[in-house]
């Protein structure tokens, strides 16, 4: 909704920046004033849009980022618990994911595509 915001703005800002241009151009009638209005309307009107440009990347670019540090931290509350699991739990926790890995449908194990594998380099 941000985006869509910004960019309406955009264009407002980018209408009324021209409509003062055609309104110089008709109260003085100079065309050297006119000349320079135009130059400095199309100079404010690009830097308008490039900052947009870049805020608009910023905006694409700051989920990225957010995601990678909530990575992290699941990464290391996993490796904390599983430190402090003993050796019979981590047994029970690794059986209890190989039968859902064995669930879903696959009929061969991770340990046997992994032997077979071997196998096939080996030769």
């Amino acid at each position: 909704m941000n985006r869509w915001a910004s960019l309406i703005g955009n264009l407002v800002a980018t209408f009324f920046i021209w409509l003062s241009v055609a309104l110089v151009q008709t109260t003085t009638g100079s065309e050297g004033m006119t000349s320079f209005i135009a130059m400095l309307a199309f100079g404010i009107t690009a830097i308008l849009w490039l900052i947009w440009a870049v805020n608009l990347g910023r905006m694409n670019a700051q989920p990225a980022s957010e995601k990678s540090k909530r990575s992290a931290a699941g990464d290391a509350r996993l490796s904390l618990l599983i430190e402090l699991m003993d050796d019979n739990e981590r047994q029970v926790v690794r059986q209890r994911l190989l039968g859902d890995l064995n669930a879903d449908g696959e009929a061969l194990s991770l340990a046997e595509l992994l032997a077979r594998q071997e196998n096939t380099a080996r030769r």
